[in-house]
């Protein structure tokens, strides 16, 4: 475990350790201190089971992919709720993920939790799993954040609005 900014920021061998130990069959690597995990997720025990990519480089927030099925549209949706633009999962508002945070015990549960949400969207449209809709701005800002660019990130900020919260 490293100390960055006062917070532990747990290895990239303590969160594929954890994963493999939550879910049997998970396949992790770590190449150039990035970890890259496949699990199968099934939110339900009547729900389908999804392959999910975990990409992790510590102290950055995770990235989650649905890597199969390919993730179908509800009739007349637009897009996906909750993904962005680049077809990560946004499973958690800014600064609420924590480097000490074990992935296995946070996001694994938070991508179980939004496939579930995504089953209910697939069959009546409405987007039950709360949380804000991240707007493209708010991705940029996420993007220069992670850079560790300030004067990208509140020039961002500034331009960044309230997007919808669901699907009708």
């Amino acid at each position: 475990m490293v100390r960055r900014s006062g917070r532990a920021v747990l290895t990239p061998a303590q969160h594929a350790f954890g994963i493999r130990r939550a879910v049997s069959g998970s396949r992790c690597r770590i190449r150039r201190g990035v970890l890259t995990c496949i699990v199968d997720l099934q939110p339900t025990p009547v729900s389908r089971r999804y392959t999910v990519r975990i990409t992790h480089r510590p102290p950055l927030d995770p990235v989650v992919e649905v890597i199969a099925p390919v993730l179908r549209l509800h009739p007349g949706a637009q897009g996906l709720p909750h993904v962005y633009t680049d077809g990560r999962l946004c499973l958690y508002e800014p600064g609420e993920w924590k480097t000490d945070m074990p992935v296995a015990s946070s996001i694994l549960p938070w991508a179980s939790e939004w496939l579930f949400h995504y089953e209910i969207w697939l069959v009546t449209g409405a987007w039950t799993g709360g949380g804000d809709w991240p707007s493209v701005d708010q991705e940029h800002l996420g993007a220069a954040i992670a850079d560790n660019d300030p004067g990208r990130a509140s020039q961002l900020a500034a331009t960044v609005t309230d997007p919808p919260t669901s699907v009708a």
